[in-house]
């Protein structure tokens, strides 16, 4: 009897299941009311409902930490997982009630085509044939100019320095790494630090990346000016470029191909590290069409799944390959 009674008590939504997810994801209630659109108060709120209709603990709450229990870690795993299945079944039944039609316009960086939006690219023709898909790539700049001038739908690119009439949804932090041939005297350290690449020639993208640009101002807040010898505008091109030997190159994990040519070698970068923050980037004033919302549904597990990345540890190409 006492447990039908815990059964009907239960009254939780997906706002429930969303801000308990992202709680555990981001380690943190600010980063996770920044993430819900919501209060950090209203998020809590949110938590301890769950925690009251469940009748657990879920999270360790410190005045510096938030940790999960065993009991919340299944919970959130499970939570996740209902999450994502939500989300494919809608983009699903949105494709059989037959409405998605028109044209879909995504602008976004280089460094995120290769495998995220390629991804979810497939699975979204596979679900909506009679959609037109435009992809848009560009540095920084652009993509911001896409969406503010109404060009994209939504754009994919850093989340920094916004103007006020945009929004960043899914905000995540990616480390960059350098790469550089194997054969390279710095191939043999287990890290890289500012010191080094200031003594290095760089290949690097240009000024309008806000890659480059986020590079150059760390660099300066260290006392520190790079020196970028070559400047090329794709990032197949800047492996060719560092393969040759002419320098080495800073990259985000998610531009790396996914075999990397055997004479090349990845370090991570640390003191300082170069962390840079992507999102979904959109218009407050301008909502999805049902085909945004639709590709938007399938991206965002992946997009979660594959970023942020840890620093990675040291890497050639033959420990890749294996």
């Amino acid at each position: 009897m006492a447990r039908l009674a815990v059964t009907r008590s239960l009254n939780l939504s997906l706002k429930h299941l969303r801000a308990v997810r992202d709680v555990a994801e981001f380690g943190s209630f600010t980063a996770a009311a920044a993430q819900l659109g919501m209060t950090q108060p209203g998020v809590s709120r949110l938590v301890s409902q769950v925690e009251r209709d469940l009748g657990l603990s879920i999270f360790l709450r410190t005045t510096r930490t938030v940790v999960l229990t065993p009991a919340g870690r299944d919970f959130v795993t499970t939570c996740g997982r209902l999450l994502d299945e939500l989300d494919a079944h809608v983009a699903s039944a949105r494709s059989v009630g037959g409405y998605l039609r028109g044209r879909l316009v995504i602008s976004c960086l280089i460094s995120v085509t290769h495998h995220m939006v390629r991804e979810a690219l497939l699975a979204f023709r596979k679900l909506n044939p009679d959609v037109e898909v435009q992809l848009l790539e560009g540095m920084g700049s652009e993509v911001y100019e896409n969406v503010r001038n109404g060009i994209a739908d939504f754009g994919i690119g850093n989340a920094v320095d916004l103007p006020e009439d945009m929004i960043a949804e899914e905000v995540v932090e990616e480390a960059c790494v350098g790469i550089l041939p194997s054969n390279h005297a710095l191939a043999r350290k287990k890290e890289l630090t500012l010191h080094d690449l200031v003594r290095e020639p760089l290949v690097s993208l240009p000024l309008a990346s806000g890659l480059r640009r986020l590079i150059d101002n760390i660099a300066a807040k260290h006392g520190a000016k790079l020196d970028h010898k070559t400047i090329v505008e794709q990032f197949g091109s800047l492996y060719d470029v560092v393969s040759a030997g002419l320098g080495v190159g800073i990259v985000p994990p998610t531009a790396l191909p996914a075999r990397l040519p055997a004479n090349l070698t990845v370090l991570p970068i640390g003191s300082p590290a170069i962390v840079r923050r992507i999102g979904i980037l959109r218009l407050r004033s301008r909502g999805l069409t049902p085909p945004a919302q639709s590709f938007l549904d399938i991206f965002r597990p992946r997009f979660r799944a594959t970023v942020p990345r840890p620093v990675p540890k040291a890497t050639n190409a033959k420990r890749r390959a294996r």
